[in-house]
């Protein structure tokens, strides 16, 4: 049976799948995987991790396939903004390090200074590519000495399949021009770092090299071509099928929410990115989502985990009760587009016989009140979309999406693929073997639509005026919030 083998690195776990050339799910495999937090900030994993934890889940997959499996093409997704500083031999001369990771608050500051006005593709702070390798010069000058190529996550178990040094444009934008494409050696070279320590680049479509001979069970893949894959995001809203016109929403334990356009649109606090050929996204990931459920339901039931699905069961219709609290979402600060770490949660409009399913209902409310925010950014007051294609932790709930549908007022298009993420990689190695023309075909072709919400007027027409006092109030606190962090500071300080 010819197949496709895939893989998504993410910071909890990572997956491997095997799909049939008609895009059907027919093995999948999953491990749990930690984060190392440092006391400074930091998130690390060990690289050669993921490399074990790829051979031991191709290992059970194929021991679980019944019938014998010819792989047609290799290809994965995994997280982004996430380094990995190899030596001259091929070896990791540290730690991973992780998206989340805020060590290079300095070295962005540096970075914004020297840049001036130019445009660049993400901002210049703590996250950014070129800041974490400053912080590793500045810290660890004898690591950073011994680097000779830095790769994301992918790109790593990519090499130790074929060899072969690259990336995709789009997860290493942040260090291209934006005029062209290609790196910016004059920031670079501003900041003291060296240009050529970032491998060949290309589209996350093109075939890279083949797999070299390698040990079983990863003997069988020899000479099969690894296609390079793209970062998470863009491999799941691919997998949504999601394209442009459209607005994505991938919604997990935070989301990521933005437009997919032909237009190169800069808007304030919003992230602006390539995401193919003559295509753009503009929009972000924010800290909001999912997590607040579970933040609910570790109140409701401490000790326990794993009941968010269960306590979005609990609202039952996405009618909003005349009373209905309303709740600003942002418990863990925010990202795009407030870019906050000091706004907070808050539940107003409260009353004493308020349920546990109204705050439930609440929380999903104010998710979706902040999805318009950032929507509102990008579009003004009208949002002129073909609709909202939506994945992940709040796709399951049909209450969610409506309520979505509803607070925005435009369609919300749930999809029939569980595994976004890996059916992206899948369109990518089909159309990197040539058996698709393009990802739109692989779309069309392998994505099928489950439901279409549409928003309910009369709520929409609802939302409409209960949305500006939202957004005043959520404003408003978050400079209360700032000057409350400025009073008990002074106090602690007494």
């Amino acid at each position: 049976m010819d197949t496709i083998l895939t893989f998504d690195i993410g910071g909890s776990s990572l997956k491997a799948a095997l799909f049939d050339l008609d895009g059907k799910l027919l093995e999948l495999e999953r491990q749990s995987m930690s984060m190392e937090m440092t006391a400074d900030g930091g998130y690390e994993q060990d690289p050669e991790a993921w490399w074990t934890c790829f051979v031991e889940l191709f290992s059970r997959i194929i021991k679980t396939t019944k019938a014998t499996i010819n792989v047609r093409a290799v290809c994965g997704a995994a997280m982004t903004r996430s380094q990995i500083f190899l030596d001259k031999d091929a070896r990791p001369v540290c730690p991973a390090i992780l998206w989340p990771d805020s060590r290079a608050l300095k070295e962005g500051a540096f970075l914004n200074k020297i840049a001036g006005d130019k445009k660049t593709w993400s901002p210049l702070n703590e996250f950014h590519t070129l800041s974490r390798v400053l912080w590793l010069k500045h810290n660890f000058r004898l690591l950073y000495d011994k680097t000779a190529v830095i790769l994301e996550p992918k790109d790593y178990i990519n090499f130790k399949l074929t060899e072969a040094f690259f990336s995709d444009k789009i997860s290493l934008s942040r260090i291209l021009r934006v005029s062209d494409m290609k790196p910016d050696r004059e920031l670079m070279e501003k900041a003291g770092i060296n240009p050529g320590l970032f491998p060949e680049m290309g589209w996350p479509w093109q075939v890279i090299g083949r797999c070299k001979k390698l040990p079983a069970p990863l003997d069988i893949l020899e000479n099969v071509p690894v296609v390079a894959g793209g970062m998470d995001t863009w491999c799941s809203v691919t997998g949504t099928s999601a394209s442009e016109g459209y607005i994505y929403n991938v919604s997990g334990t935070s989301e990521v929410t933005g437009l997919i356009t032909r237009e190169r649109i800069w808007r304030q606090g919003l992230v602006t990115l390539p995401w193919g050929k003559n295509l753009y996204q503009i929009g972000g990931p924010s800290q909001v989502g999912g997590d607040a459920l579970q933040w609910f339901s570790q109140i409701l039931n401490p000790g326990q985990s794993g009941l968010v699905e269960e306590l979005s069961k609990r609202v039952e219709t996405a009618l909003r009760k005349k009373n209905a609290p309303l709740f600003i979402p942002y418990l863990r600060g925010e990202r795009a587009p407030l870019w906050e770490d000091t706004a907070k949660g808050v539940f107003w409009n409260l009353h004493r016989e308020h349920k546990a399913e109204d705050l439930i209902f609440s929380i999903m409310e104010g998710v979706a009140m902040a999805n318009r925010y950032l929507l509102e950014i990008i579009f003004g007051k009208k949002f002129e979309t073909s609709g909202m294609i939506i994945s992940g932790g709040a796709s399951k709930s049909d209450a969610w999406c409506q309520i979505k549908a509803d607070v925005l007022d435009i369609p919300v298009v749930r999809t029939d693929e569980p595994e976004t993420g890996l059916k992206g990689a899948f369109i990518l190695a089909m159309k990197g073997i040539d058996r698709i023309e393009s990802i739109r075909q692989g779309q069309d072709q392998f994505i099928g639509i489950r439901q279409i919400f549409e928003p309910d007027k009369k709520m929409a027409n609802l939302y409409n005026r209960i949305y500006p006092m939202w957004k005043k109030t959520s404003l408003h606190m978050l400079k209360l919030h700032k000057d409350l962090d400025r009073a008990i500071n002074t106090w602690q300080e007494l």
